[in-house]
């Protein structure tokens, strides 16, 4: 399971990150406006991304990886 965060600022979604650390992601992602840019330019990347909206500073892909996603979040 995968979740993205949109942010208006860097440091905001810097700040984030610790709090989502603790939701237990097998992983975190930050991805800044540079990379999307540059993502939007390219016609093949541009066609896969009608997902993302605005023209955010950063986002954040979080993914949660296990066999219950029911469980996400719940520590055993």
């Amino acid at each position: 399971m995968m979740g993205i965060l949109a942010f208006d600022d860097l440091s905001a979604a810097c700040d984030s990150v610790p709090r989502l650390l603790k939701l237990g992601p097998s992983a975190i992602e930050l991805v800044p406006r540079l990379i999307l840019e540059a993502a939007r330019r390219i016609p093949g990347f541009a066609r896969q991304m009608q997902w993302l909206r605005g023209d955010p500073t950063a986002i954040l892909v979080i993914e949660f990886a296990g066999e219950r996603p029911q469980r996400i979040g719940q520590r055993d």
